[in-house]
């Protein structure tokens, strides 16, 4: 209903009023105003701007979709932090830890291999496949490092400069 998304976003402000308030998916809220196709789009991104302009406390976002924020947003964060990709010692120790988690034995050397070849694994992305895992536990090494591989390459597809972001 319109002015309800607004009245929602004041009413998270002051619910975290002088705490910490997280709000993911930021993109959904501060749309580029001037590709806005709806007047509910204008107002919730203005109420959000507004309660960012007179928060008390700490306020961190999220967004994949950076490019798509309105402008107006970005004077108003004292931080802008971007999640890199990990490196392929990172990588390395999280199919370790993973197949570990997941009771299965690799040769170091095929996981040294896979590590390099699985450029833009991710922390989530090793989340996901343990609870894959735990669905079918006699899961092969070779099938859930096909997945991870299919999972990356998808992502590829959407790549963006930086994948986070947050302000007080």
């Amino acid at each position: 209903y319109v002015g309800e998304t607004e009245q929602k976003i004041a009413a998270a402000f002051r619910r975290a009023r002088g705490g910490v308030l997280f709000l993911d998916e930021a993109d959904t809220y501060l749309q580029d105003r001037s590709r806005a196709m709806n007047s509910w789009e204008v107002s919730a991104a203005n109420e959000l701007l507004q309660q960012m302009n007179s928060f008390g406390g700490i306020l961190v976002m999220a967004t994949n979709l950076l490019e798509n924020l309105d402008t107006a947003v970005f004077r108003r964060f004292d931080w802008v932090v971007e999640f890199q990709g990990l490196s392929t010692r990172a990588r390395m120790m999280l199919l370790k830890k993973l197949s570990s988690l997941i009771e299965l034995r690799i040769d170091p050397e095929e996981q040294k291999t896979w590590a390099e070849e699985l450029s833009g694994l991710t922390v989530s992305d090793i989340v996901t496949l343990l609870r894959r895992s735990a669905v079918n536990r006699n899961l092969p090494m070779e099938i859930i490092f096909a997945n991870l591989k299919s999972m990356i390459q998808a992502r590829r597809k959407r790549t963006q400069q930086v994948i986070g972001f947050c302000g007080t």
